[in-house]
């Protein structure tokens, strides 16, 4: 069944293991808002800022690297 993608050639292999690795640090958010918000006992409107400036700040930081 997948022995058509080992073939692949070895930059597409890089690139998705590259991007499977971006995707698993995108798992933190939520954990992330759950411990500011209920461990540190964080407003709601807090955390709703502080997640919403680490999202930005990971756009700036990606589109950086980019170029």
């Amino acid at each position: 069944m997948f022995k058509k993608y080992l073939t692949l050639p070895k930059d597409v292999w890089i690139l998705s293991i590259g991007t499977l690795i971006n995707n698993i640090g995108n798992v933190t958010s939520p954990f992330l808002t759950l411990i500011i918000s209920i461990r540190l006992g964080y407003s709601a409107e807090v955390t709703g800022l502080l997640i919403a400036s680490k999202t930005i700040i990971s756009v700036i930081g990606v589109s950086v690297a980019v170029y």
